[in-house]
């Protein structure tokens, strides 16, 4: 009796260290390396070892084969695993998750050789007789029915989806894209999945496709297929359409544009294109008063990788010029020059600075940003804006106020002065 228990502990052993390097030589895909080894360990497990239910040894065997591309003699293997019910029951007894990846890999056979007919029966037999019920083999099993059109397909895809595969990945995956024009594609998918939608401001109607959903932002609509046309409708705003793709987004937020902005924006444009006339410049110049004691500070806000930059220009003639950091590893700047700064006032007046239109406009991530402030007899003005939203006289201005540093300071200082 002890030498038989010695025996199995040693045959024990043995397939431990082969199903291990089986595994690591075929994650590695050195599949013919794994041979010799994964056919022992099958032995092994079918053989002194059958009666305590190991699987490593069947998985490993039909996937090495399978990366060998000798695919009936993966085929024999799987049909030998799923035919013995004794030792299938005893695997998944012993350890259900290995017993589900022998499933799998039977799953495989057919994707790996392209013969989804040959495989068709014994994915059946398995199916019919499983007992491992994880999501990745009902998602196996659902692609491999839809591929070979097996009504099995709507009960294997719903408990697949019921066990947490995510519908982003079924809407996505080409192995079903001939379920979606089936009425019981939107009972097994859509169903209790609805989209969520929502608006700034909330309380928009939502329309699919053109359709009146009869829901409002923040709300729930329930896709049908993989694309959609969505609107939000909102009293006040511009309509917001777009397409929206289920396996890219199952939740919606946009930021929708009021009117009075739109309005906004095409005074900006408008301004943008013409000359300020006298009684514009007049106002600015107003405002200003005595020139020697204006300010005017330009303020380039920290983006990815700058630090932030103010340029003051005072019009006692004094330039001041701070850099903040980006890193920690950066060194702070703080640099005082002399300057003729008349030029640059005027030019503020003649740009008539006080009546720019400037639009408040979202930017991209990590976009530079700039705001001028003018200060002077009549308080202080400032606008500020994206630099992708152009507007000439506005730019031109902050152009003004660099090139005047640029002047003032000693050329190893002008790398700090990028906008």
């Amino acid at each position: 009796m002890r030498s038989v228990v010695h025996w199995i502990d040693v045959s024990f052993a043995d397939y431990k260290q082969l199903t291990e390097r089986v595994i690591a030589r075929w994650s590695r895909g050195d599949h013919e390396a794994a041979l010799d080894e994964a056919e022992r360990a099958y032995a092994l497990e079918t053989g002194v070892l059958a009666e305590h239910g190991y699987g490593h040894g069947a998985w490993g065997l039909i996937s090495v084969y399978t990366g060998l591309k000798r695919f009936d003699d993966a085929r024999r293997i799987f049909g030998e695993v799923i035919d013995d019910k004794a030792l299938f029951s005893a695997r998944v007894k012993r350890d259900a998750a290995t017993a589900e990846k022998i499933l799998v890999a039977g799953a495989c056979i057919a994707w790996e050789s392209g013969d989804f007919a040959v495989q068709a029966k014994p994915m059946r037999r398995a199916y019919d007789r499983r007992s491992p019920d994880g999501a990745d083999l009902a998602y196996a099993f659902a692609c491999f029915f839809a591929r070979i059109e097996d009504h099995r397909v709507w009960k294997a895809l719903d408990a697949a989806i019921s066990k947490g595969t995510p519908i982003a990945h079924v809407l996505a995956d080409a192995d079903l894209t001939s379920l979606h024009r089936d009425r019981r594609w939107d009972d097994i998918v859509a169903r209790d999945r609805p989209w969520r939608i929502e608006s700034h401001p909330s309380g928009a109607r939502i329309f699919l496709d053109g359709v009146d959903t009869g829901v409002d932002t923040p709300g729930r609509v329930k896709p049908v297929r993989e694309t959609h046309r969505v609107r939000l409708v909102l009293d006040g705003y511009a309509d917001d359409e777009v397409e929206v793709t289920a396996s890219s987004q199952l939740s919606l937020g946009r930021h929708l544009i009021s009117l009075a902005e739109i309005a906004e924006r095409q005074r900006m444009i408008d301004d943008a294109a013409c000359e300020p006339d006298e009684a514009a410049r007049a106002k600015t110049r107003a405002f200003v008063g005595d020139i020697r004691s204006a300010r005017i500070t330009l303020t380039r806000h920290t983006t990815y990788g700058l630090g932030s930059l103010t340029i003051e220009v005072r019009g006692d003639g004094k330039l001041v010029l701070d850099r903040g950091t980006f890193m920690t590893t950066d060194t702070p700047l703080h640099h005082e020059a002399e300057a003729a700064v008349e030029s640059l006032f005027e030019a503020f007046i003649a740009a008539a600075f006080t009546e720019l239109v400037i639009a408040n406009q979202p930017g991209v991530p990590d976009e530079i940003y700039v705001d001028v402030a003018l200060a002077g007899e009549g308080g202080r003005c400032k606008h500020g804006k994206f630099a992708r939203n152009p507007h000439r006289r506005f730019d031109a201005l902050v152009d003004a106020v660099r090139e005047l540093a640029k002047a003032a300071v000693d050329p190893s200082l002008h790398a700090a002065l990028t906008l």
